[in-house]
């Protein structure tokens, strides 16, 4: 028995909503561990203020290239080596438009008043981590 048009609709968009809640999860995921494996797993004093500053601007930057790049719009079960090619393209675009605006803003001061820089090796570590855990969490569906 086929569901009606409208239950079936609404089924496309229920799922769209979930795979983009899990690559929220997985970016977010992403920098705190480009921040663990950078600072050793302690991450205190001025960083620890710049990562609460800064989470929600990586995650709502990648998930906007996310859904620019119509990461949305298919199955996961359906992942094929051309989509791996634009996961690829899409999180080093959304990397670089990450370090862009890193770069112009700068949230956290120290207490002498100069502004506190995000560190390039968090950046290089989370487009590593970010691309392992979205292609990852794609293919391991596959």
């Amino acid at each position: 028995m086929r569901l009606p048009l409208i239950t079936r609709g609404w089924r496309r968009h229920i799922h769209r909503a979930a795979q983009l809640a899990v690559d929220a999860a997985l970016v977010t995921l992403a920098w705190w561990l480009a921040f663990a494996f950078r600072f050793d797993g302690t991450l205190q004093g001025v960083y620890a203020r710049l990562f609460a500053a800064t989470i929600g601007v990586a995650i709502g930057v990648k998930l906007l290239v996310f859904v620019g790049a119509r990461f949305y719009t298919k199955w996961w079960r359906f992942t094929s080596v051309r989509d791996l090619q634009v996961i690829v393209v899409a999180t080093l675009a959304a990397s670089l438009i990450l370090t862009t605006v890193l770069s112009f803003w700068q949230p956290v001061h120290r207490v002498s008043g100069r502004p506190v820089t995000m560190p390039r090796g968090i950046l290089v570590l989370d487009f590593f981590i970010t691309l392992t855990l979205v292609g990852g969490a794609r293919f391991v569906v596959r």
